[in-house]
């Protein structure tokens, strides 16, 4: 895939698709970033600053609603992942702007699971489509709120050809450990 520049808003955390957060936006330069955002109806990116991200890999972001205004131009809004980046080259200045930007490289995540979907399942009959699939999987992991670990793990694994696969058995695992605890807080444990 070809790399594109974007406006970038570095953030400890990492957001998979569908995901929504929370922002208190209050530094001059990431005003002047949201302000852009909502201005021209754009996404920015929010590569992840952990030490976990040892791929450089960011969320594509959309702001999905202001919910609150202050006198001194800070403001409180809530985002929503709608894509994901490998992050190639980190700009201070985003051309002429007061923020940042970088050259990154979309990951076409859903393209990805869905072609691993079919591959394992072309020869059954009846099967629901690729796409209801990887919906289903991609919005029990955000039912089951992955830690920072685990999403950074679906990114490796994306990219190696294993998303799909990592997301059932991520979901069946988080299904298990939920399961246990209700068995054990009814006073027994089935071993």
């Amino acid at each position: 895939m070809s790399q594109i520049n974007i406006p970038l808003f570095p953030l400890s955390i990492f957001l998979i698709p569908g995901e929504t957060c929370a922002l208190h936006i209050f530094e001059e330069r990431y005003r002047a970033l949201i302000a852009w955002s909502i201005e021209h109806s754009r996404p920015f990116g929010i590569p992840c600053n952990h030490v976990l991200n040892t791929a450089n890999s960011g969320s594509l972001v959309e702001v999905s609603k202001v919910t609150k205004r202050y006198p001194g131009g800070e403001s409180d809004i809530e985002v929503r992942c709608v894509g994901l980046f490998r992050l190639d080259r980190f700009f201070y200045r985003m051309e002429d702007e007061l923020y940042p930007g970088g050259s990154v490289e979309p990951i076409d995540w859903k393209q990805s699971m869905e072609l691993e979907w079919f591959k394992g399942t072309a020869s059954e009959a009846g099967r629901p489509k690729s796409t209801a699939v990887v919906s289903d999987a991609l919005s029990r992991a955000l039912e089951l709120d992955y830690d920072l670990a685990d999403k950074l793990r679906w990114v490796k694994a994306l990219r190696s050809g294993q998303g799909m696969r990592f997301l059932e058995r991520r979901n069946e695992y988080y299904d298990s450990i939920r399961l246990q605890e209700e068995q054990t807080s009814f006073g027994f444990y089935w071993n």
